[in-house]
């Protein structure tokens, strides 16, 4: 979900950046989640990390490839309802999404680690 949600992410910030808007709806996101929750349902821990750090990677490198201004660029965003977002409020929310899961990852193993599943 994190490693795909990261590929969709840098797709935003380069329409946002060609000053297009983002035409996504939380239906689709919704939809395109469940399609790969199936899709990367065999995947062992190895190929997930692997995802993560090449997709997150990408990410990186779109946001530092811009320029302050660039991160200003604001369009209409369609996760949000077709609200205006900034090019950094957007990469923000991503990265608030990813620790999200990632502060859920950690508490989880944490529960397995004490007997707890």
């Amino acid at each position: 979900h994190i490693a795909a949600g990261h590929d969709m992410v840098t797709g935003w910030i380069g329409l946002v950046a060609a000053g297009q808007g983002v035409p996504d709806s939380r239906e689709g996101i919704d939809a395109a989640n469940a399609a790969n929750s199936a899709a990367w349902a065999g995947m062992t821990v190895e190929e997930v990390v692997s995802a993560l750090r090449a997709n997150s990677a990408g990410v990186v490198a779109a946001i530092r490839s811009l320029s302050d201004e660039d991160l200003e660029a604001e369009r209409p965003f369609g996760p949000a309802e077709g609200r205006e977002f900034t090019i950094g409020q957007i990469a923000g929310l991503a990265a608030r999404h990813a620790r999200g899961h990632l502060e859920h990852a950690r508490e989880a193993a944490a529960a397995a680690g004490a007997g707890g599943g």
